[in-house]
């Protein structure tokens, strides 16, 4: 059997448990934010684009993950919710949680030209946040969706400045 079957198990057996411990037999709510600092090349180009990214998590006992990913630049923002299956993509192939490992979640977001890998680690009632992007082969920036209009742009190397988690 390949490992992706057994992604779900692994969840129900290292990360829910110990989280739900926790929250006392309700969902586990976590709350992850970074900022980052980039320019847009193209286009109009323009520098000094200061990000909020909030990641709003709601863990269940059946290997669900609810989302809502917020985000900010100046008076600008946007806001996508989702609903994902612990080990599985979501049908726009766009992004993916998996158990990264115990009491560790990982969110892999596909972007067009580049990845984006979140990890959220749990340690007793806390939790600690790391993002990471990284260019794919042949690439030399980044295309995200724009906040501003929602099309899509060409930016630099986002540069993650500061990153909070809570659990509620």
């Amino acid at each position: 059997m390949q490992l992706k079957y057994f992604r779900p198990l692994l969840a129900a057996i290292f990360i829910i448990p110990s989280i739900r411990a926790m929250a006392a037999d309700t969902d586990t709510h976590i709350q992850a934010t970074f900022t980052a600092d980039y320019d847009r090349i193209r286009p109009d180009p323009y520098r000094g684009i200061h990000l909020k990214n909030t990641l709003e998590v709601t863990l269940s006992g059946v290997n669900e993950v609810k989302e809502t990913n917020t985000r900010e630049a100046g008076n600008l923002s946007d806001n996508q919710k989702g609903l994902k299956i612990l080990g599985q993509k979501s049908p726009d192939g766009g992004s993916s949680w998996t158990v990264a490992g115990p009491n560790r979640l990982e969110r892999v977001v596909d972007q067009p030209q580049s990845t984006v890998t979140m990890t959220i680690e749990v340690t007793d009632k806390s939790c600690k946040f790391d993002v990471q992007f990284k260019l794919k082969p042949g690439f030399k920036e980044y295309m995200f969706r724009q906040i501003r209009n929602g099309k899509m742009g060409y930016f630099t190397e986002p540069k993650v400045g500061s990153t909070t988690c809570s659990i509620k």
